[in-house]
């Protein structure tokens, strides 16, 4: 959020993928902010881990929205999107609504 949003109130919306910060929620959310995607052998791709609590609490994505000024109702409205497209907790975020199904990466990876 700007100091000029700040200011003035202005809301920031709902986080989704045409929200002007989405790539910075996204980056924030799989780094270490967020549910750390990292390597726990260095060079071993096969050792992928992440933080994550999967209870549905959402407590990492709360946390970075509100800290990129969106207020609680946005929030709560980001986060019935996130569950209603497949982002049942932080790191089902990132599988699940980052990266639509009809998405090109999704079509590349999974061969169609």
């Amino acid at each position: 959020m700007t100091e000029e949003q700040q200011k003035t109130g202005q809301e920031m919306g709902l986080m989704a993928h045409e929200h002007p910060q989405w790539d910075d929620f996204i980056d924030r959310l799989s780094g270490p902010e967020g549910c750390n995607f990292r390597l726990a052998v260095p060079g071993n791709k096969d050792s992928l881990t992440w933080t994550c609590d999967s209870d549905g609490g959402y407590q990492l994505s709360t946390q970075i929205l509100a800290s990129m000024g969106l207020r609680p109702d946005e929030i709560e409205e980001s986060m019935s999107y996130f569950h209603e497209n497949g982002g049942c907790c932080d790191c089902e975020i990132l599988f699940n609504v980052a990266v639509p199904l009809d998405s090109p990466e999704e079509s590349v990876e999974s061969g169609q």
